[in-house]
């Protein structure tokens, strides 16, 4: 198993679904947010189960609700699929 460590990045958003969001401002919720995994890499189900272990989304968040999105390998958003807000991000910790 390979254990990969994020920072949880808690996003202040300004804005609404007609004019679009910003992220104004970050905050740290976890520095060591810790996802075991035998791939290498987190999937969107155990991403998911260690935002709800740690208290961030309560248990009927489900990934219907949420869309993950990782571009570069080391930083991960998500965000609302209702409205697409911004919700929170998950920095690879070096």
């Amino acid at each position: 198993m390979i254990t990969l460590s994020y920072t949880l990045w808690s996003y202040d958003v300004w804005g609404n679904a007609e004019d679009g969001y910003d992220v104004n401002n970050r905050s740290a919720y976890c520095r060591d947010l810790e996802i075991e995994t035998p791939i290498g890499f987190a999937s969107n189900g155990q991403i998911l189960d260690a935002l709800i272990g740690c208290g961030y989304f309560r248990q009927d968040v489900t990934l219907m609700k949420i869309e993950i999105t990782d571009d570069t390998g080391t930083y991960i958003d998500i965000v609302d699929v209702k409205d697409a807000r911004p919700i929170c991000g998950l920095e690879l910790n070096e």
